[in-house]
């Protein structure tokens, strides 16, 4: 990459984009993973508060998943189906990694995305 100065500004002269090499556009590093999660959808927007006030859920109301990538910020979990999820609803996540249980994670969707046979 070259640069020079024109006008009291750096310029940055970047090579054509078939010689670049791919960047992490998250925020925060991501792992690829392939665990087995169980999640329930609020349809809706849940504070913490309402947990403590909301019946035990019947596990015949989770969804079989799989989280395809961890990271600090976040997960991503896919189905092998289309679910009708909107990005800012709730959801309860449910999965064991490495030995330890996690269960009830109270969790904001924020991005959706899937065909018919494929949500993530």
């Amino acid at each position: 990459m070259n640069t020079y100065l024109e006008g009291g500004k750096v310029i940055l002269v970047i090579p054509h984009t078939e010689k670049l090499g791919k960047v992490q556009l998250w925020d925060s590093i991501r792992w690829k993973v392939s665990i087995p999660a169980r999640v329930f959808f609020f349809n809706r927007k849940v504070r913490t508060e309402e947990l403590s006030l909301i019946e035990e859920l019947p596990e015949e109301s989770f969804l079989e998943g799989t989280i395809e990538n961890i990271g600090t910020e976040g997960v991503k979990v896919c189905f092998n189906r289309f679910v009708s999820a909107r990005e800012g609803d709730s959801l309860l996540l449910k999965f064991e990694w490495k030995g330890e249980a996690f269960k009830n994670i109270l969790a904001e969707i924020r991005h959706v995305s899937g065909s018919t046979d494929r949500t993530c």
